[in-house]
């Protein structure tokens, strides 16, 4: 719940401030909403209703999605430090 808020404070700072967003941004923000919600659904499906049968979905989600977002956050903060050096 707490990255869903984050991602809310956050959106409101880029539109308060009029700042600009890249596709990769809006990625790294998507990948943290899904996430969110995927903890949501298993605490639902845990704690309320007591059945579990999300259990295997939501662990290889969450280590698919850590699996794609993390070797992305790298590469884009390897490009932009090219980048850097090139100039």
């Amino acid at each position: 719940m707490f990255n869903a808020f984050s991602l809310w404070i956050l959106l409101l700072l880029h539109q308060l401030l009029k700042a600009s967003t890249s596709v990769f941004t809006r990625l790294v923000s998507a990948s943290f909403f899904v996430l969110t919600l995927l903890q949501i659904a298993g605490f639902l499906d845990r704690a309320i209703f007591e059945t579990k049968a999300l259990d295997e979905f939501y662990r290889f989600m969450i280590i698919g999605i850590n699996f794609a977002i993390v070797p992305a956050v790298v590469a884009e903060l390897w490009k932009h430090r090219q980048q850097e050096g090139a100039v």
